[in-house]
């Protein structure tokens, strides 16, 4: 399984939705799970949406059975260039 993109920067209050591929070829389950690892920075839906609420950094999690990615989301201040 692969998330894109791996790495991402938002400002807070910007939304986006990452996509994934299931590798390796033949995996039969579709049971795709989304989940972050710090729910303060930021969110993700069952689909892959994410929106960026607090300055930061966290992991967006997708797996499928055995297999997962993780997209490393940075969320920069609205100052930060």
């Amino acid at each position: 399984m692969v998330v894109e993109p791996g790495e991402l920067t938002l400002s807070i209050g910007e939304s986006t939705r990452l996509s994934y591929k299931l590798l390796p070829e033949g995996v039969t389950s579709t049971a795709v799970k989304w989940a972050t690892s710090d729910s303060t920075i930021v969110s993700v839906t069952n689909k892959g949406y994410i929106e960026a609420l607090d300055y930061g950094t966290a992991n967006i999690i997708v797996s499928c059975g055995q297999f997962s990615d993780t997209c490393v989301v940075t969320i920069k201040t609205y100052y930060e260039n």
